[in-house]
């Protein structure tokens, strides 16, 4: 029961992310307006473990996957 539900959190946190990251933008939007009030510029600029989607649910779940086994020690 424990596996199902934890791969259940696992997809369930994986398509928040995918919607949070991929489809609004809103890391990107963040990391525009940090970039611009400390540099002054409006250039592009992307944080990578961020603003992506695939790497953002690896580290995620890793710690979601992890957590149970590190609070036992």
């Amino acid at each position: 029961l424990y596996n199902k539900m934890l791969y259940l959190n696992i997809f369930l946190i994986t398509v928040a992310m995918v919607i949070v990251i991929d489809l609004t933008d809103l890391p990107d939007t963040i990391t525009s307006i940090i970039h611009k009030y400390l540099t002054g510029k409006k250039e592009p600029f992307e944080l990578k473990p961020i603003t992506c989607s695939f790497c953002m649910s690896f580290w995620v779940n890793l710690f979601t996957f992890l957590s149970p086994i590190i609070l036992r020690l």
